[in-house]
């Protein structure tokens, strides 16, 4: 979970924050008394887990599809008793680990469980689902969240670009999921997006992505339209990888990063510019400061020194009181 100025971050925390903490001993809390009621996460996206005797019933968010969205993909049956409530779970488990992954300012309850359209119709949990216990429930989102952490992807901020290679890998692909992921790739769609569009619970469609990454069949595009790949892990910060290449639709520009790591951008009008590679840096480690480089001694010069050049490196006497007299260095000599 992500809470406070943390929020920025594109690396996926565990349950490390306040916030995030909060929800999981209300959560615990809620557990232990048999607790019946809403428990609302305010952030982005949010959401509401609804839970009934200490048991997560549903958890609702706009980060996650629900079980509406899940049964309502092209090519699905409809599900027997059994696979329901799987189903049920699945959506759950995948709606905690949307708002565990994205930004959470804090939580609330509600005593009544607030009733809405979802809740009267089909889409709603059956009767045959007890819920999920919310020590499960924790410790599967935690886990999720740790799975994903070298994965350098957020499944609400991270928009996607094809490369030339995901381009190819999408013209061999066979239908399934990676084939629907890379169909609804346009450079604007994110995770969640994706998720929705294809019918996919959110995790498994970061997963999937997270491979795409790695494989640089697709690459995160930076504000500027240039698309620079995700690192993998141990890899030096800021490098794009050789070859990597994406189309970014919104400005029209293709970048290509060729094997010297400089990023060559052609535009909408047809005129190649180069960008320079950027400078690695070692992993782990903080820009060097360098002396007199923020230009104060120009600006305020020191004040002159009251010992001669050739006493500098002796020590300094101490000043002492002698006779009521103050007797140091800065006495005169009568």
């Amino acid at each position: 979970m992500t809470t406070g100025p943390s929020a920025g971050s594109a690396r996926l925390p565990a349950l490390g924050r306040q916030a995030a903490q909060q929800v999981a001993r209300e959560l615990s809390k809620a557990s232990a008394a048999m607790r019946t009621g809403d428990l609302h996460v305010s952030g982005d996206p949010g959401g509401r887990l609804r839970v009934v005797r200490g048991r997560v019933l549903a958890v609702s968010t706009a980060g996650a599809p629900g079980v509406g969205v899940l049964l309502a993909r092209p090519g699905r049956k409809k599900p027997g008793e059994a696979e329901r409530r799987a189903l049920e779970a699945m959506a759950t488990l995948d709606g905690a680990f949307a708002i565990a992954a994205g930004w959470i300012d804090g939580s609330f309850w509600t005593a009544g469980i607030e009733m809405d359209p979802a809740d009267l119709d089909d889409t709603g949990p059956s009767d045959g689902f007890a819920g999920v216990e919310a020590d499960r429930l924790t410790a599967e989102t935690e886990r999720r969240l740790r799975a994903l952490a070298n994965s350098r992807v957020s499944p609400h901020r991270h928009r996607l670009a094809r490369t030339g290679h995901g381009d190819a890998l999408l013209h061999d692909c066979p239908a399934g999921a990676r084939r629907e992921i890379l169909l609804q790739v346009d450079g604007q769609h994110r995770c969640r997006d994706i998720a929705f569009a294809v019918g996919r619970g959110l995790y498994p469609v970061t997963v999937e992505v997270s491979r795409l990454l790695a494989e640089r069949a697709l690459v995160v595009p930076g504000p500027n339209g240039v698309a620079f790949a995700i690192p993998e892990p141990g890899a030096s910060a800021g490098v794009p990888a050789p070859g990597a290449s994406a189309v970014v639709p919104a400005s029209g520009a293709t970048a290509v990063v060729p094997a010297s790591g400089a990023s060559v951008v052609v535009p909408a009008s047809g005129v190649p510019a180069v960008v320079p590679a950027p400078v690695p840096l070692r992993r782990g480690t903080l820009p060097r400061r360098r002396r007199n480089a923020s230009g104060i001694n120009e600006l305020y010069p020191p004040r002159a020194q009251e010992f001669p050049a050739s006493a500098r490196g002796a020590r300094q006497p101490e000043n002492r009181r002698i006779g009521g007299r103050q007797k140091g260095c800065d006495e005169h000599t009568e």
